[in-house]
């Protein structure tokens, strides 16, 4: 578990990990974890901006039979963002439910075939919320089938993270606050691109 989290801070580093990037091919191809397979893999890219590397590994994360290794894939393909594109056709087809949508947009930044997704995923996702509004809110006014839904979320009294049971209260005061912002946002965009 240690070596992921270095490997993790050396993907935070970014080009300053450059010397490290030998040893981080190796791993990202070598690495007994998967979970360390991938986050070598996503290092790499962050020091040196080798994308065949990278996109060798995560494309076996996303073909992973283990859904805790496909869920990590979506999410360090999604930071790759349009780099990641070249497994656009992977993505489409992963079965990672919201984390997959939200990765869709990150990754081919295609509005008609996320925004049906994202959409489905806010009902039926709530945890997710924060990250899909993050996407809504990139997408600019063609969110507009989305208004409905963030105008709901800013009027309901009740979080996105809370289920209603008091033996299991759920707080995450910064993502739901991110969540407010993000709706705000949306709201006035589409708002102000329906002024006359």
């Amino acid at each position: 578990m240690t070596q992921w989290y270095v490997l993790r801070a050396l993907a935070r580093y970014g080009e300053v990990a450059a010397p490290t990037a030998p040893l981080l091919r190796k791993l990202a191809s070598a690495a007994v974890s998967p979970g360390n397979r991938l986050a070598a893999a996503h290092a790499l890219w962050a020091a040196t901006g080798d994308t065949g590397t990278a996109l060798s590994a995560l494309r076996a994360g996303v073909e992973s039979e283990d859904a805790a290794t496909r869920d990590l894939t979506l999410q360090l393909l999604g930071s790759l963002g349009p780099a990641a594109a070249p497994l656009g056709d992977i993505v489409r087809a992963a079965d990672g439910g919201a984390r997959a949508a939200i990765t869709l947009w990150k990754v081919t930044v295609d509005t008609d075939e996320a925004l049906p997704r994202l959409l489905h995923h806010w009902s039926t996702d709530p945890k997710f919320r924060p990250a899909i509004a993050a996407c809504l809110t990139e997408m600019g006014t063609t969110a507009s089938p989305a208004l409905p839904l963030v105008q709901a979320e800013l009027a309901s009294p009740r979080r996105h993270h809370n289920d209603g049971l008091a033996t299991r209260p759920r707080q995450d005061i910064t993502a739901d606050e991110e969540l407010l912002r993000d709706c705000r946002r949306i709201q006035a965009t589409l708002a102000s691109s329906a002024a006359p």
